[in-house]
C-alpha cells in the first residue's frame, strides 16, 4: 500500500509490485482481490493495468488495512476471562493506535521512488530525495 501511495499517477504491476517490496507475486495476487473489495485498491487489467490506491492516501488508515489483510485479527475470543480478556484489550489497543495514522503519514517517513531503467523487464528503482 505504501509502494502504490509513492506514484499516484501511476499503475503499478503486480510482478513490480512484488519485486518492490521483496513479496512473492502468488500471495500480491492473492491478497489484491480482498484490496479492491474493500475499497482500498483499483486493479486495471490489460497490457498497461496495473494497481492504483482507489482513494487517496489521508483517506486509508493503517488499522483499516490490518482489518481487511487480517480478517481473523478483531473478532473476539470465543472465550471470556482473563487471557482471553486482555488479548481481546491488546487487540482493540492495537488496531486504536493504527486508527490514529494515516497512510500518508508513512509516506513522510518512506523513501520514494522512481523508475530508473529497464533492466530484465522490470524497472530499477533509486531513491528520490
Amino acid at each position: 500500500m505504501i509502494r502504490l501511495a509513492q506514484t499516484p499517477d501511476a499503475r503499478v504491476a503486480i510482478r513490480i509490485l512484488a519485486a518492490d517490496c521483496d513479496a512473492p507475486e502468488n500471495h500480491v495476487m492473492k491478497i489484491t482481490p480482498t484490496l479492491a473489495r474493500a475499497g482500498l485498491v483499483r486493479s486495471v487489467r490489460g497490457r498497461i493495468g496495473g494497481l492504483v490506491l482507489a482513494r487517496t492516501p489521508d483517506d486509508i488508515c493503517l488499522g483499516e488495512i490490518v482489518r481487511v489483510t487480517e480478517p481473523g485479527f478483531s473478532e473476539a475470543p470465543e472465550a471470556s476471562g482473563g487471557l482471553a480478556d486482555a488479548i481481546a484489550d491488546a487487540a482493540a489497543a492495537y488496531l486504536d493506535a493504527l486508527n490514529r495514522y494515516r497512510l500518508s503519514d508513512m509516506l513522510k517517513v518512506t523513501p520514494t521512488y522512481r523508475a530508473a531503467r529497464v533492466s530484465e523487464g522490470l524497472p530499477t528503482l533509486v531513491t528520490v530525495s
